[in-house]
């Protein structure tokens, strides 16, 4: 069952996508959260020289918003085919603050 009222989808509900699991359902963006969050990515990122650009409908938020669209549930982010070997370190920290990050199988894009 879908949930519209704000409710974060529990990352094994199977009601959702993978890419939808753990994400808010519904309801605005809390501004703080997805700035720290935008930030601790960005941090383990650079520590680790990790190139990344925003895509799809974060960077149509950047553009035409100005910032993060209200009703975003999450930040899409593309990483160069290049880094993928540097990319084990960065999930890991990232899991270690509880970023739930996709297997290359569970994404749509399979990559």
């Amino acid at each position: 069952m879908k949930k519209g009222n704000g409710e974060i989808a529990g990352l094994n509900d199977t009601n959702f996508p993978p890419w939808e699991r753990g994400c808010r359902q519904g309801g605005l963006v809390n501004f703080t959260v997805m700035n720290q969050n935008l930030l601790d990515f960005k941090k383990i990122m650079d520590k680790h020289q990790v190139r990344f650009v925003v895509i799809f409908g974060t960077l149509l938020g950047f553009i035409r918003e100005k910032g993060v669209i209200i009703t975003s549930k999450d930040v899409d982010v593309f990483g160069y085919a290049s880094d993928h070997y540097k990319m084990k370190p960065v999930v890991k920290e990232l899991q270690e603050l509880n970023f739930h990050v996709l297997d290359r199988n569970e994404s749509p894009l399979k990559d």
